[in-house]
């Protein structure tokens, strides 16, 4: 198992990857938005459930805004999902319909190959 600053390395690597060959400026906007398209884009390889109307695309995007808000663990994440800011911030910048708890979230991205 990777520790997380490995993690995280190859995650902002592929990013960066991503939007420079799209072309655009790196902002967080940017960066964002390209990250969007791809996992619209990937979506289909992954079964919706059926008990669920939480997408891949909100998982994925709530996970890094764990990373970009800097929280230490799935937990934080989980206790402050409800706050009308993060919220908010998860809906606005991230595009997140519906924030999955952490349990979920783990459980749905461990069905993606890194």
């Amino acid at each position: 198992m990777q520790d997380i600053c490995t993690t995280k390395f190859i995650f902002y690597n592929l990013l960066y990857e991503m939007v420079s060959k799209s072309g655009k400026h790196l902002s967080m906007q940017g960066l964002l938005g390209v990250v969007g398209k791809e996992i619209d884009r990937q979506a289909k390889h992954f079964p919706t459930l059926p008990h669920s109307s939480i997408s891949i695309k909100d998982c994925v995007m709530s996970a890094l805004a764990v990373f970009n808000f800097k929280w230490p663990s799935l937990l934080q994440y989980d206790e402050k999902r409800h706050d009308t800011n993060v919220s908010k911030n998860l809906t606005t910048l991230y595009g997140v319909k519906q924030a999955p708890s952490d349990t979920y979230m783990r459980e749905r991205l461990d069905e993606v190959n890194p």
